[in-house]
Parts: C-alpha cells; sequence; structure tokens
C-alpha cells in the first residue's frame, strides 16, 4: 500500500506545481506590464510543465502497477 501511497503523493505534488504554473502564466497574461515575463524566459513555464507532466505520468504507471498487482 505504501507504493500506492507514494504515488498518490507524488501525483499530488505535481497538481500543486501545475497550480503555480498556471498562476504564473495568468499573472503573465493578465498583470501589470511590470510582472511581465521578458520574452527569453516564456518557455520557462513550459519546462515546468513538461516536467510536471512526466512526474504526473510515472505517478500513474505506479499507480496502475500497483493496482494490477
Amino acid at each position: 500500500m505504501s507504493e500506492h501511497q507514494g504515488a498518490l503523493a507524488a501525483s499530488e505534488e505535481a497538481r500543486r506545481r501545475l497550480e503555480v504554473i498556471l498562476g504564473e502564466l495568468r499573472r503573465e497574461k493578465f498583470g501589470a506590464k511590470s510582472e511581465k515575463l521578458r520574452p527569453d524566459q516564456y518557455h520557462l513555464p513550459l519546462e515546468d510543465v513538461e516536467i510536471a507532466q512526466g512526474i504526473l505520468d510515472a505517478a500513474q504507471e505506479r499507480a496502475e502497477a500497483v493496482i494490477k498487482g
């Protein structure tokens, strides 16, 4: 059961990270000009999304393995 709990914790952490990234992107789109990213920084949130997606994928694979036995 600890594998399942670990996968769930990793999934929850990735979800929280994605919420942070979405908040940053919303501030970028709707925030004051002083808060906006420079064009050379646009790729940074996308890299975070890719990392978080990888964590979610790994957590899902672990959860499926635990469920299958």
